[in-house]
């Protein structure tokens, strides 16, 4: 969509500014709720967080994420990425195997997660997306 068809769009009161907005509303939220996350939980707490809102927007137990991209991701060095990966799937709540991830415990990982995920996916159902 163009910008100048979007900024139109949403100068205008209906479904489209409607579900702008609902996003805007959510996205401040999680960078709100990732922020405090990331000052105040441990790494593996924080990847537990994360894998959990992938494996939610992915919709598919088993998904491509490469230890770099989330390393960057958590704010962290590479080498962290795989000892935290190392502990999930000795604990068997994931497998990770050559850029892909698979969630097999997904209760067990959300109990090893921080609140943020919990806070984070109760927002988006408020919102019904």
């Amino acid at each position: 969509m163009a910008v100048a068809r979007f900024v139109k769009e949403t100068a205008v009161a209906g479904p489209f500014r409607d579900s702008v907005n609902l996003y805007a509303q959510e996205n401040l939220l999680e960078i709100m709720q990732c922020t405090a996350c990331n000052a105040l939980h441990n790494v593996t707490q924080r990847a537990c967080r994360w894998l959990l809102q992938t494996h939610d927007r992915v919709g598919n137990d088993t998904f491509a994420l490469k230890q770099e991209f989330f390393a960057v991701m958590l704010g962290v060095h590479r080498p962290t990425v795989t000892v935290v990966l190392r502990a999930l799937q000795r604990e068997q709540l994931i497998s990770s195997r050559y850029g892909r991830i698979q969630i097999l415990q997904r209760q067990r990982l959300e109990a090893a997660s921080c609140e943020c995920y919990g806070v984070i996916s109760a927002h988006f159902a408020r919102l019904g997306l």
